[in-house]
């Protein structure tokens, strides 16, 4: 037999005993050591060929080979970013929630003490909807100079969600499917509110933490096309309160919302102003409203930056997601 098919089956076998030695260090919750034999007490997590969404995993990759151990901390709220795994990798969850979605919407809830063998090279992300930070170890069998995670180049239409798919108990309140708005004419065919993955999951964990205060989300406005950012300029040329088309607005990345507040019942409670009021009294410093009205623009700020939005100064509103630039301009039509 050729020396070389010698050399790669053995660190084929090599790979392989480190990766299964390493399942047996990692993934015991508890060593117990017995008094009268001095035994230890072993509990299996995980023995599969299989990862958590029923794939089967694919051979160990050739070359030398690398493991690599992560400890990963994800705080409350935290949506991770749409990603994949070229290399085989399981995890041990520490501590708190996490919940790990692939990009077809199959899902899998992990709670502290659970294994996961994770799907590999398919895409997916994670969502720590719990009250407290989650932690993971995770391990991963690669091969040195490779790596071991990729980060997806998000496209125009491939990443866009309906929010209400996620969480029904939103108030659709889509002013420009109607005529109730600046414009005074009816933009959009149908009153849906799509965003990204990401920040979808950020708004539905915004409207699960006022709906413990016996508030709701009331949404205004979510992805809107290049299209009519282009229509909105020509009617309000002023980058206070419309960006200019030529650089594009967080709506045109599906990065954006337009917000409000309402009771359980529906009712909406009092801002300082009217939604596309487009005057000092829609700024987020003016302090010439009534003390209910600035009380309530204060809850609902303090709700979205707790879950990764960043407030615009002139519109009390409107927020965006953070890490919003790295999402591309869209153009597609709302249907």
């Amino acid at each position: 037999m050729p020396k070389d098919i010698i050399v790669e089956r053995k660190i084929r076998s090599d790979i392989k005993r480190l990766f299964y030695s390493l399942l047996v260090i990692l993934f015991l919750p508890a060593l117990v050591f017995s008094e009268d034999k001095g035994s230890a007490q072993v509990d299996a997590i995980v023995k599969t060929g299989y990862s958590w969404n029923g794939d089967l995993l694919p051979d160990y990759p050739e070359g030398k080979p690398e493991i690599t151990i992560l400890r990963i901390k994800i705080p409350s709220g935290a949506v991770l970013p749409m990603h994949m795994h070229p290399v085989i990798n399981a995890g041990y969850m520490l501590k708190g929630r996490l919940k790990v979605i692939t990009e077809d919407g199959k899902g899998i809830e992990l709670r502290a003490g659970d294994g996961i063998v994770e799907v590999v090279n398919r895409w997916h992300y994670g969502v720590n909807e719990g009250d407290q930070d989650a932690e993971i170890v995770v391990f991963y069998a690669g091969q040195a100079g490779k790596p071991i995670t990729i980060s997806k180049t998000i496209s125009e239409a491939d990443d866009y969600v309906d929010v209400t798919t996620l969480d029904d108990s939103f108030i659709l309140d889509i002013r420009y499917a109607t005529a109730d708005n600046f414009t005074g004419r009816v933009i959009y065919p149908t009153a849906k509110c799509y965003l990204r993955q990401e920040v979808a999951h950020r708004l539905v964990n915004v409207q699960r933490y006022l709906k413990g205060q016996g508030l709701r989300l009331v949404l205004f406005d979510c992805y809107r096309p290049l299209s009519v950012q282009k229509r909105f300029w020509e009617i309000m040329p002023d980058e206070r309160y419309v960006a200019d088309p030529k650089k594009g607005s967080r709506h045109n990345r599906g990065a954006a919302v337009d917000v409000s507040l309402a009771d359980m019942k529906g009712n909406y409670l009092e801002m300082p102003s009217k939604f596309d009021d487009f005057s000092e009294k829609a700024h987020r410093d003016y302090m010439g409203a009534s003390k209910t009205a600035i009380k309530n623009r204060q809850v609902l700020e303090d709700a979205m930056v707790k879950f990764g939005f960043e407030p615009f100064p002139t519109e009390w509103w409107h927020f965006d997601a953070s890490g919003w630039q790295r999402y591309p301009i869209s153009d597609v039509p709302i249907k």
